[in-house]
This record gives C-alpha cells, sequence and structure tokens, in this order.
C-alpha cells in the first residue's frame, strides 16, 4: 500500500530544527471508493479508520 510505503520511508529519517533532529511519525485511515457509495462516504470511512489507529497506538495506516 502505497501509504504504508510512504509512512515507513518518513519515519526512517530525522530531520531538523535548529539543532534538534525530529522524527516524524503519523497515522493514517485510508478508504477505497465503492461503486454504491460517494466521497463523502468514503473520506469519512477513511477518517473513521485514521482514528482508530491513533488509538491502536498511533505511527499506523488502517483501512476502513
Amino acid at each position: 500500500m502505497a501509504m504504508t510505503r510512504l509512512q515507513r520511508d518518513l519515519t526512517k529519517n530525522y530531520f531538523l530544527s535548529g539543532n534538534e533532529k525530529v522524527l516524524i511519525t503519523f497515522s493514517a485511515g485510508v478508504a477505497q471508493l465503492t461503486p454504491d457509495e460517494t466521497g463523502a462516504d468514503a473520506i469519512n470511512r477513511a477518517d473513521q479508520a485514521m482514528y482508530l489507529a491513533k488509538r491502536a497506538g498511533k505511527n499506523r495506516v488502517m483501512g476502513g
């Protein structure tokens, strides 16, 4: 999954903020649009999946 690859690639690198090293992590929710739903429905499912990912321990990608 492309989002999982992006998440893993970002967490491999440190970024500088002045002299401080910063590790970026993020949680994401993804959803594939099905033929019988609207774009808003898919976005709502992805949003719900993002909150599940955060509650599951952060720095995760989950599908909805």
